[in-house]
């Protein structure tokens, strides 16, 4: 159990580091250990096509932007599942 703890709380430091070190866009594009289906469904949760819309404005396609709006909500989403997490008990 503690060992689980241990493991909640690496995992929670990682993504920590990762959202210090660099923007979230470079972070969900660079594969984050959450799919990003889940977190794209978490940031439009009325876009029934969430993911394709996430993707499509991570990779810039058709014209579309990563905006500050989506990188807002996707610290938002982010932050949720720390504390998602942080509620787990053994």
């Amino acid at each position: 159990i503690l060992h689980l703890q241990i493991n909640c709380t690496i995992f929670l430091l990682l993504i920590f580091f990762y959202l210090c070190q660099m923007k979230v866009e470079d972070y969900l594009k660079n594969e984050p250990p959450i799919k990003l289906a889940f977190i794209a469904n978490k940031m439009y949760p009325e876009h029934k096509y969430a993911a394709t819309t996430l993707n499509n404005k991570l990779k810039n396609v058709d014209g579309r932007k990563f905006t500050k709006k989506d990188s807002e909500l996707a610290i938002l989403v982010l932050k949720n599942i720390c504390n998602d997490i942080n509620k787990i008990k053994p």
